[in-house]
C-alpha cells in the first residue's frame, strides 16, 4: 500500500501523466477500499465510533467563540456531522497507508520529536521511529487535519460507476436543465437619468425634478441632449446593460425594482435613490435568458466536475459510515 500512496505522490507532480496515469491509481485505490468492507464473512464491518459529550461542549463553545452566540440545535448538529466525517476519512486514511512514507507528515513527526527527546540531534530517522513509538502520528492535530485533507482529495477523484473523464454534451445539458439559475444570464435593462442631487438642492429637490420632467416631456428633449439639465453624477448619466441586482447595488432596491417596470422610450420617474432623484429614461430591456452550451461550456463543465467531486464524497461517507456503529453521547441539559 505504501507504493500505491508514492505513486500517487509522484503523479500529482507529474501533471503531463495526470489523465493517463492516475486514473489507474485512484481505480487500485478504489478496489482496496471495496476490499476493506467486507470481512472474511463477506459481512460489513462494524467498528465504533463515539463523539464524546466533552466534545460536543466544545463544539457548542467554539460555535459561540465564532457566532459571538450560542449556536442554534442546527448548527451543533452540524458540527457534529463534520466532525463525523473528518473522524471517517481521517481512519479510512491510515488504513491506506497515507501517512506512511509522507513527507510532510514525516518533517511535523521530526519537529515534533526534538522537544520531547532528550537529545535532540538525533538524526531524523532515529526522531521519524521515536514519534511512532509514541503515538504522536495519532495525537498531532496537524497530521490528523492533514490526513483528512489528503483522504478527502483521494474520494473526490476516485469516478464512480462508468463516469467520462470529460463530461459528454448530453451531462452538460442535462445540468442547464436541472440548475438553470446557475448560468441564466439575469435580466437587464440600458438607461439615461437627469439627475437632481439632494445635497445641492435640499428640500426643493423632489419639486425640481417633476418640474424637469415636464419640461424634458413637452420640449421632446432626447437622452442625448438631456443630462446637462440637472446635475453631475459620480457614476455616470448613461447606464449600459446592467442587471437588476447591480442596479440595486449601485442605486438601492427602490430605484432598482422602479426602472425595471418602466416603459421604453419615453421619459419617467421622477424615482428617489440613495443619492436624490432622477428622471429615466429606458433605452432597452433583456429578460432573463438561458445561454446556448456553446456560450457557458467552459463555466458548466467545471460545474459539473464539482458536482461530481460532491457526489463522490457525499456517496463514499455514506458507505463509510455503513461500516461503522457510531454513538453520539449529547451532553445533559
Amino acid at each position: 500500500m505504501v507504493s500505491i500512496v508514492n505513486l500517487f505522490s509522484q503523479a500529482f507532480r507529474a501533471p503531463v501523466l495526470h489523465f493517463l496515469f492516475i486514473g489507474g491509481l485512484l481505480f487500485i485505490v478504489n478496489l482496496e477500499w471495496k476490499s476493506r468492507t467486507l470481512n472474511n464473512t463477506g459481512k460489513p464491518y462494524s467498528e465504533e465510533l463515539v463523539i464524546t459529550a466533552r466534545q460536543i461542549e466544545q463544539f457548542r463553545s467554539d460555535l459561540t467563540a465564532q457566532l459571538g452566540l450560542p449556536p442554534t440545535p442546527q448548527q451543533l448538529q452540524g458540527a457534529i456531522e463534520s466532525a463525523i466525517h473528518d473522524e471517517l476519512l481521517y481512519r479510512e486514511a491510515l488504513a491506506l497507508g497515507l501517512d506512511k512514507n509522507n513527507p510532510a507528515i514525516r518533517r511535523r513527526l521530526v519537529q515534533i520529536a526534538r522537544f520531547v527527546e532528550e537529545d535532540p540531534d538525533q538524526d531524523e530517522d532515529t526522531l521519524y521511529k521515536l514519534s511512532l513509538k509514541l503515538g504522536l502520528s495519532r495525537s498531532d492535530l496537524v497530521v490528523r487535519r492533514h490526513l483528512v485533507t489528503q483522504m478527502r482529495l483521494v474520494v473526490e477523484r476516485v469516478p464512480l460507476g462508468k463516469e467520462q473523464p470529460i463530461p459528454t454534451d448530453t451531462e452538460l445539458e442535462k445540468f442547464i436543465h436541472q440548475h438553470p439559475k446557475k448560468i441564466m444570464v439575469p435580466q437587464s435593462i440600458r438607461l439615461t437619468h437627469v439627475y437632481l442631487s439632494m445635497d445641492r438642492r435640499g428640500i426643493s429637490t423632489e419639486t425640481d425634478a417633476r418640474r424637469i420632467l415636464k419640461e424634458l416631456q413637452s420640449e421632446s428633449i432626447g437622452p442625448l441632449d438631456a443630462p446637462r439639465i440637472g446635475d453631475p453624477f459620480l457614476l455616470g448619466l448613461h447606464i449600459p446593460w446592467t442587471s437588476h441586482r447591480r442596479l440595486e447595488q449601485l442605486f438601492g432596491s427602490e430605484f432598482a425594482n422602479s426602472v425595471m417596470e418602466l416603459p421604453i422610450g419615453v421619459w419617467s420617474g421622477p424615482i428617489k435613490s440613495s443619492y436624490g432623484w432622477h428622471i429615466v429614461w429606458i433605452h432597452e430591456k433583456q429578460k432573463d435568458k438561458l445561454p446556448t452550451l456553446e456560450a457557458v461550456r467552459d463555466q458548466v463543465i467545471n460545474d459539473v466536475l464539482i458536482e461530481r467531486r460532491e457526489k463522490r464524497l457525499r456517496e463514499t461517507l455514506n458507505e463509510l459510515r455503513a461500516k461503522y456503529s457510531i454513538r453520539i453521547e449529547y451532553p445533559p441539559d
